[in-house]
């Protein structure tokens, strides 16, 4: 049906529940001060009942396709080879979530949906400040999907990106709290093997400005921790597993060789570009010794080339020095970087938590107990 009239883009509001009950009341006392369904729409984005996506699906009669289940989607945030991310709000809840969602041709897609379901079942054990929380997940009409919390922020590519490398303490801090986020995937016997300054966001909230539902976050902030430079989320298991190889045998997912590289070259440990599936937590170690190379210097540590030479360069080069892009480090930063990024498992640091450990100096933030 056409949204042509006020009554008509009413009656579409109601019928796609894209407002709450209290919303809709108020409305109705003042729906005489509109002329128009346009006019409506405009005095709904102007009081943020609405939002520009949902305008444009609406006035396009798509206003069916922003009802997903109980959920309502409110923006889209991105899209990949096989599904969609929305910011969507869950509409008895009224909470914000991140919602990913399979594409309709993906659907039947054993390996895909495979993933997808290995990736609910990890992030299903995470409940940490520093990683993603999953509030919920499975089968939803046509699709699968997994609801996650939203957290406003950037990921550190984008940052780094549009400020330039990061100053030492700020960079310090950022690591090492993705390092006590990988030292509870570890101690879930998880590994991520996609760790890279894009699945790093930092949130703009501040001690006093509390919105983290995760007791443990709360615990931290009442101990007297502060975030002066944001929190650090790590986002996106798609690639995680468990890391015990009874678990994942005949699984064609974790197997090496089964769709090619995964993760991400610039960031990739050399022994997960040989046999993936055997990879360990040393591997994420290496991709975060990586991503603070790139945090320091904004570049990462074997940039340019093609994907072959990346990868060579991993196995078998020596990363420029930090010195050479970036005056005036502090020398103890370059064994942190050499240690992390050594090409021998054996020879980095063994856990995420020596990580932290090894960068609190710089960070100024004590580390000991926090959140393991």
């Amino acid at each position: 049906m056409p949204i042509d009239t006020v009554p008509s883009c009413l009656q579409a509001l109601k019928q796609h529940r894209l407002l709450t009950p209290a919303q809709l009341e108020e409305l109705g006392r003042n729906l005489h001060e509109f002329k128009s369904a346009r006019g409506l729409a405009q005095e709904l984005l102007k009081a943020s009942w609405l939002t520009p996506f949902q305008v444009n699906q609406l006035f396009n009669g798509r206003g069916a396709d922003l009802v997903l289940g109980p959920y309502i989607l409110m923006e889209r945030l991105g899209e990949g080879g096989v599904g969609h991310v929305f910011k969507a709000r869950h509409m008895y809840m009224q909470r914000l979530v991140a919602i990913k969602f399979l594409r309709a041709d993906m659907v039947s897609n054993t390996e895909v949906l495979g993933r997808f379901y290995r990736e609910i079942q990890a992030v299903s054990q995470l409940v940490h400040p520093n990683v993603v929380l999953a509030h919920d997940a499975g089968p939803l009409g046509n699709t699968h999907f997994m609801a996650m919390e939203y957290v406003e922020g950037t990921d550190l590519d984008k940052l780094v990106k549009q400020q330039g490398p990061l100053p030492v303490e700020q960079a310090c801090d950022y690591i090492r709290q993705a390092a006590l986020g990988l030292q509870h995937i570890f101690e879930r016997n998880l590994v991520h093997r996609d760790i890279k300054p894009g699945n790093l966001l930092v949130t703009e909230l501040e001690h006093g400005n509390e919105r983290w539902s995760q007791a443990s976050t709360a615990s931290a902030l009442a101990s007297g921790q502060s975030f002066p430079f944001g929190l650090i989320k790590i986002l996106d298991l798609g690639l995680a597993r468990f890391d015990d190889t009874e678990e994942n045998n005949g699984d064609p997912l974790t197997q090496a060789g089964a769709g090619g590289l995964r993760g991400s070259a610039d960031y990739l440990a050399p022994e997960q570009a040989v046999d993936f599936h055997t990879a360990d937590i040393r591997a994420d170690i290496y991709s975060l010794g990586c991503t603070f190379y790139y945090l320091l210097t904004g570049k990462s540590p074997f940039d340019g080339g093609s994907l072959a030479t990346k990868l060579m360069r991993h196995q078998n080069a020596a990363a420029p020095p930090l010195e050479r892009l970036r005056k005036g480090l502090p020398k103890r930063l370059q064994q942190v970087i050499d240690r992390t990024m050594a090409k021998k498992p054996e020879q980095r640091f063994q856990t995420p938590a020596e990580v932290a450990g090894a960068v609190a100096g710089n960070s100024g933030r004590s580390w000991l107990g926090l959140w393991r």
